[in-house]
């Protein structure tokens, strides 16, 4: 899992890796939350950003009400 945040030796897989091995679960799970947050958070900018950017495409525009 480290590899998919970062560094083998740092990041919030490195993190989870590691107090999951020590069987630190509120770190993990809080860890986990972060990243779920994060990933929705950026998930949501970019479908924003692309609406605005590809109004034109027939895929945006078919998810309009008009």
């Amino acid at each position: 899992m480290a590899e998919f945040f970062g560094s083998p030796t740092s990041g919030l897989g490195f993190r989870i890796s590691t107090e999951a091995a020590k069987m630190n679960m509120s770190l993990v799970w809080g860890a986990i939350v972060v990243a779920s947050v994060t990933g929705s958070v950026a998930y949501a900018l970019l479908v924003q950003i692309e609406r605005r950017a590809a109004f034109w495409h027939p895929s945006v525009r078919e998810g309009r009400a008009t």
